[in-house]
């Protein structure tokens, strides 16, 4: 199994709608030693009070709808490799 898993680039928007409350959630999940996008990874968001995932497509990228605003725990896993979680906020 890979020691050094995922490495993850995470884009967050709001989404210009009646609520500021969510946000859009992009980004790409590639190998770190390849650069290589991983196809169907799966990407979810660590919330009791929520079931968000999403699974990458063929050039790695995946979007997720309707995170809250804040502080939020996401855990990326793909066969062959370790899980990564991390906690990421909004840039502003």
């Amino acid at each position: 199994m890979k020691q050094v898993l995922l490495f993850f680039f995470l884009f967050l928007g709001s989404i210009q709608s009646y609520s500021q409350s969510t946000q859009i959630v992009k980004g790409q999940v590639l190998d770190i030693d390849s650069d290589m996008p991983l196809i169907g990874a799966t990407v979810q968001l660590m919330d009791e009070s929520l079931d968000l995932g999403s699974i990458t497509d063929f050039d790695g990228y995946f979007k997720l709808d309707n995170v809250p605003v804040g502080r939020q725990n996401f855990v990326i896993s793909y066969l062959g490799y370790e899980f990564f979680s991390k906690y990421f906020s909004k840039r502003r």
